[in-house]
């Protein structure tokens, strides 16, 4: 299994947990992994249990946040942020698998739209850190709660993971921009119908 597959393995699993806690006890991790915005992996003790349990031991050597830790604690912690004043029954995770690119691409209802949320999205493709990409998602992920499109969070902890590799940054900048001017271009075809 490769890494990527690992990181949106483990995510789909703790949001499916999450998912199966009470009421009170999710909203709890919730606001936990909240906390954990604008945060490195690790500085929470509070989700520990929630971003670091697949750690296998040479994992637990590194000096740092490892590239799987930061794409797992990104991915979560916006989880959260997108989940903010919902039960958790009413998931904000996409079952039929709304990639990042599709979720923007949903927010560009006009010309004027669509010209400032590619200028937001290019921004975010941008970022060179985790810390920045962390920054730019957390922007893009309240425009998507205001907009109440759910997203696909273990794919995009797999896209958060491949940006941080040279190879993988230009695979997901490719999938990105053919998710978004796929899903314009079937947006305006939907459009031209109506009129």
């Amino acid at each position: 299994m490769s890494k990527r597959n690992e990181v949106e393995l483990f995510v789909r699993r703790q949001i499916k947990n999450i998912s199966f806690l009470s009421p009170p006890k999710a909203g709890a991790v919730l606001a936990n992994l909240r906390r954990g915005l604008g945060k490195k992996p690790g500085e929470i003790p509070d989700i520990w249990e929630w971003e670091l349990e697949s750690l296998d031991e040479k994992t637990s050597k590194a000096a740092g946040p490892t590239k799987m830790e930061w794409a797992v604690h990104i991915a979560l912690t916006l989880f959260a942020y997108h989940q903010q004043s919902r039960d958790v029954k009413d998931n904000c995770v996409s079952q039929d698998g709304i990639r990042f690119g599709t979720a923007v691409s949903k927010l560009a209802a006009d010309d004027i739209a669509r010209e400032r949320i590619l200028k937001q999205l290019k921004t975010a493709a941008g970022s060179d850190t985790p810390e920045l990409l962390q920054s730019h998602l957390r922007h893009m992920t309240a425009l998507f709660r205001n907009a109440g499109i759910a997203i696909d969070y273990p794919t995009l902890a797999g896209d958060i993971y491949e940006m941080q590799f040279p190879d993988g940054r230009k695979k997901v900048l490719l999938q990105w921009g053919r998710d978004f001017e796929i899903t314009s271009k079937v947006n305006d075809n939907k459009e031209e119908d109506y009129e």
